[in-house]
């Protein structure tokens, strides 16, 4: 019997082990998220990075608001083959949106947009599957070939990865960079060579072109020296693996490594925006705008707006790199998000975990229990049997230490996650998710250990429920919650935005009408959009109400009438209107205001349209097209109950903390009561 037991497991072992079996993996890993994105208009942030990344390419005039380049111009490579029209650069202002530039691109120049969109998406796949093969060698490191196999399969099914594999934002790339940059630093600081310090500038250096959040590697790296340092073991060095052993020596040579390192990475920003755009034009713009950022930065006096200020002064990295991280740290302070029915403008406590519980398939957290019950029930007992002591310490951190590079990133970037002010998104921590899976894979150490065949049901069991839940969603990845939270039908109630409705459903929206087109009898249909792709593009027979981005798209005069209500969700829940949050006395007052002057006004139909969704709140959507579109079917007089019957809600104030109405309604009423 253990000798059937052995062969079982070299036979997993062996399978595990062969090349074939990964690249297979990564295969249907690209086709999943792939061809999911066939079905998804361009979400709300690819406009921008596609339409940036080419820009940068072609043109010497337009400076755009962004430090993400290198992910836009990766993206955008396939896009130097085809000759592609695009708006005229010279009749553009500096300041110019790139939204608005992007949407004159894909959509009114007779380009070819499915080529534009489909392969930037697959660059982006591209770097998603490189960042599998760092899960997989990281792990198969660690762990052998069966945990590495473990955590490649948490990687390539997981609906979080898959859906922003396929999308034209920084999110994955970001992910990617902090991974190899950790892992790079790490082994540079074991053994120094050629190939080890070349790995580990390439990575800095794509980091620091990517977001604003590469900065959380400055407190990894330091942590790493530290723990490096500590361990005080033999630093080789060249091929021959020369063995420095004093740790004065190796202290001033991570001394040199990271004024190297510094000087090399500041060569690369100065070549990517002194020599592009934005660092050639910068004083040419708006220099109002950027001086007033500065005066602000200053004013606020925080040590990174003070630092940024004194490396612009002694001129140590572009003014344009500078000003434009800024800008993203200073527009990510204030930003409104929902969550669970709650409005918060500077961040929400419990938003990130709850992400990260509810977007995790149920097979994810099958295989993160067991992990977690065995090395606790494995630490217990040897606790018991030996008791606590210094030696039993040092034991532990021994085994510990190899993990150093994923354990840091991991809790220095949850750190950096709970304490953001940016919670609109599950997005924001995908840089979470590789390092977890990889630790994962100590799963599969404990599987050769434990006899028990129960436990190793419970891993397969685990492994395919994570496979069908992925495969059950196809292609919705983007609205992916599991069931224990009420499934995806039940998750705008929670969650908006980047972590459901991002604007990628229209295709879907134009073939559902299609579907109901004899149970529709010719009722108008009404859609209010959130997103920056285009109804007009994808031929939809729809009515539009207020939606985002409504600026860039032609809307003609309407009355609401009984028909259909085809609502984003991030709109449903007042989070992109121009009235946001809960309905309140304020607005109830300024909308029978209106009503009593019979004006139709801009403003009267955005508070119309918010007391509408506060009705629509209150009940339950008819049909949901792909998740993220929530569609009512309305009678006369449900139209009557709405805008004119007694508010479905009605709040005593205005439902959102630090209220400002300089923030929310610039240029409007200035009657609406500040908190």
């Amino acid at each position: 019997m253990n000798s059937a037991k052995t062969n079982f497991s070299k036979k997993i072992h062996s399978l595990c082990s062969r090349p074939l079996v990964i690249i297979i993996l990564l295969v249907i890993y690209f086709f999943l998220s792939f061809s999911s994105s066939i079905e998804k208009s361009a979400t709300f942030d690819e406009v921008l990075h596609i339409n940036t990344g080419y820009i940068y390419w072609h043109s010497d005039r337009v400076m755009f608001m962004t430090t993400g380049v290198f992910l836009q111009r990766f993206a955008t490579l396939p896009l130097l083959t085809k000759n592609l029209v695009y708006p005229e650069t010279q009749d553009l202002p500096w300041w110019s949106n790139p939204w608005d530039v992007g949407y004159e691109f894909f959509y009114e120049m007779d380009n070819d947009f499915y080529f534009i969109l489909f392969s930037s998406r697959a660059m982006v796949g591209l770097i998603g599957v490189l960042l599998g093969v760092l899960v997989y060698l990281s792990s198969r490191s660690f762990f052998g070939p069966t945990g590495a196999f473990i955590s490649l399969c948490l990687y390539c099914f997981s609906p979080p990865i898959l859906a922003h594999s396929h999308l034209v934002t920084d999110d994955l790339n970001i992910a990617f960079a902090l991974l190899a940059t950790v892992l790079a630093l790490w082994s540079l600081l074991h053994h120094l060579t050629f190939c080890s310090f070349f790995l580990s500038i390439l990575s800095f250096s794509i980091l620091f072109l990517s977001k604003i959040s590469s900065l959380s590697i400055i407190p990894m790296g330091f942590f790493m020296v530290l723990i490096r340092l500590g361990k005080n073991a033999p630093w080789k060095i060249g091929k021959q693996g020369q063995e420095w052993t004093s740790r004065k020596r190796q202290a001033f040579l991570i001394l040199g490594l990271i004024i190297v390192h510094v000087f090399f990475v500041a060569g690369v920003l100065w070549f990517a925006y002194d020599l592009s755009p934005e660092g050639q034009k910068v004083e040419e713009f708006h220099q109002e705008q950027k001086e007033k950022l500065w005066e602000e930065a200053l004013h606020r006096g925080g040590i990174i707006e003070r630092g940024a200020k004194w490396i612009r002064d002694n001129n140590l990295l572009p003014e344009g790199y500078l000003y434009y991280a800024l800008s993203a740290l200073h527009k990510n302070k204030v930003r409104i998000s929902f969550f669970q029915g709650e409005y918060r403008l500077k961040g929400q406590e419990g938003f990130f975990p709850y992400c990260f519980w509810v977007k995790n398939p149920l097979g994810t957290w099958g295989i993160f229990l067991l992990l977690g019950v065995t090395c606790f029930l494995k630490g217990t007992k040897r606790l018991k049997k030996e008791g606590f002591s210094f030696s039993l310490l040092a034991s532990f951190l021994a085994r510990v230490y190899p993990f150093t590079p994923v354990l840091v990133l991991l809790f220095i970037y949850a750190i950096f996650s709970w304490q953001s002010s940016l919670t609109i998104g599950n997005r924001h921590i995908l840089p979470l998710y590789p390092p977890l899976f990889i630790l994962a894979g100590a799963i599969g150490v404990f599987l050769s250990d434990v006899r028990a065949r129960l436990y190793k049901v419970l891993v397969s069991l685990s492994l395919g429920l994570l496979i069908f839940e992925s495969l059950f969603i196809w292609p919705h990845y983007l609205s992916f919650f599991h069931f224990l939270s009420g499934g995806p039908k039940h998750g705008y109630e929670n969650l908006v935005d980047s972590s459901l409705d991002w604007g990628q459903d229209l295709p879907a929206l134009k073939k559902w009408i299609e579907e109901n087109e004899l149970e529709l009898e010719g009722k108008p249909i009404y859609l209010s959009y959130f997103g920056s792709s285009s109804p007009e593009f994808y031929k939809l027979p729809v009515i539009l109400l207020p939606g985002f981005f409504d600026s860039r798209r032609k809307k003609v005069p309407y009355y609401m009438r009984d028909g259909y209500y085809c609502i984003s969700a991030t709109m449903l829940q007042s989070v992109a209107s121009r009235y946001k949050g809960k309905w309140c006395q304020a607005y109830e007052d300024l909308y029978q205001e209106y009503l009593e002057k019979g004006n139709n006004a801009p403003e009267f139909e955005q508070l119309a349209f918010s007391r509408l969704c506060a009705y629509l709140r209150s009940r339950s959507p008819d049909a949901r097209v792909a998740y993220s579109i929530l569609v009512y079917k309305l009678s006369s007089q449900d139209i009557q109950k709405a805008l004119l019957g007694p508010p479905a809600e009605l709040y005593s104030e205005v439902t959102i903390p630090d209220w400002s109405p300089e923030i929310y309604l610039p240029g409007v009423s200035q009657t609406l009561p500040g908190k």
